[in-house]
Protein backbone atom coordinates (compact mmCIF):
# COMPACT_ATOMS: atom_id res chain seq x y z
CA UNK A 1 0.00 0.00 0.00
CA UNK A 2 2.59 2.49 0.72
CA UNK A 3 4.52 1.71 -2.31
CA UNK A 4 1.66 2.30 -4.52
CA UNK A 5 1.26 5.48 -3.17
CA UNK A 6 5.26 6.06 -3.54
CA UNK A 7 5.02 5.07 -7.00
CA UNK A 8 2.17 7.29 -8.00
CA UNK A 9 3.50 10.24 -6.04
CA UNK A 10 6.51 8.98 -7.77
CA UNK A 11 4.73 9.18 -11.30
CA UNK A 12 3.47 12.60 -9.91
CA UNK A 13 6.65 14.40 -10.08
CA UNK A 14 7.79 12.35 -13.13
CA UNK A 15 4.70 14.17 -15.17
CA UNK A 16 5.42 17.55 -13.38
CA UNK A 17 8.85 17.38 -14.21
CA UNK A 18 7.47 16.39 -17.85
CA UNK A 19 5.31 19.71 -17.92
CA UNK A 20 7.97 21.87 -16.66
CA UNK A 21 10.24 20.56 -19.53
CA UNK A 22 7.85 21.27 -21.96
CA UNK A 23 6.96 24.53 -20.88
CA UNK A 24 11.24 25.51 -21.20
CA UNK A 25 11.03 24.10 -24.35
CA UNK A 26 8.55 26.57 -25.58
CA UNK A 27 9.89 29.27 -23.79
CA UNK A 28 13.35 28.38 -25.60
CA UNK A 29 11.52 28.04 -28.78
CA UNK A 30 10.09 31.39 -28.44
CA UNK A 31 13.53 33.28 -27.86
CA UNK A 32 15.14 31.66 -30.85
CA UNK A 33 12.24 33.26 -32.85
CA UNK A 34 12.75 36.51 -31.22
CA UNK A 35 16.51 36.80 -31.80
CA UNK A 36 16.12 35.72 -35.43
CA UNK A 37 13.74 38.08 -35.55
CA UNK A 38 16.19 40.43 -33.77
CA UNK A 39 19.12 39.66 -36.21
CA UNK A 40 17.01 40.12 -39.45
CA UNK A 41 15.76 43.47 -38.11
CA UNK A 42 19.39 44.69 -37.36
CA UNK A 43 21.07 43.40 -41.08
CA UNK A 44 18.20 46.05 -41.73
CA UNK A 45 19.19 48.46 -39.81
CA UNK A 46 22.82 48.11 -41.12
CA UNK A 47 21.56 48.78 -44.37
CA UNK A 48 19.36 51.26 -44.54
CA UNK A 49 22.35 53.30 -42.67
CA UNK A 50 24.99 52.71 -44.29
CA UNK A 51 22.05 53.62 -47.63
CA UNK A 52 21.15 56.97 -45.57
CA UNK A 53 24.87 57.94 -45.10
CA UNK A 54 25.58 57.30 -49.07
CA UNK A 55 22.25 59.80 -49.54
CA UNK A 56 24.28 62.63 -46.83
CA UNK A 57 27.10 62.26 -48.39
CA UNK A 58 25.68 63.19 -51.76
CA UNK A 59 23.54 65.74 -50.27
CA UNK A 60 26.98 66.98 -49.07
CA UNK A 61 28.26 67.26 -52.20
CA UNK A 62 25.48 69.20 -53.74
CA UNK A 63 25.11 71.53 -51.27
CA UNK A 64 28.96 71.91 -51.62
CA UNK A 65 28.38 72.06 -55.74
CA UNK A 66 25.23 74.88 -55.27
CA UNK A 67 27.76 77.14 -52.82
CA UNK A 68 31.05 77.29 -55.02
CA UNK A 69 28.50 78.03 -58.12
CA UNK A 70 26.99 80.82 -55.90
CA UNK A 71 30.65 81.65 -55.16
CA UNK A 72 31.60 82.22 -58.70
Amino acid sequence: RENDHRARSAGAAVDGQLAAAHVIERGIEELRQISEATAAASSEIAQTMAALMLVADDARREARRAQDAAVD
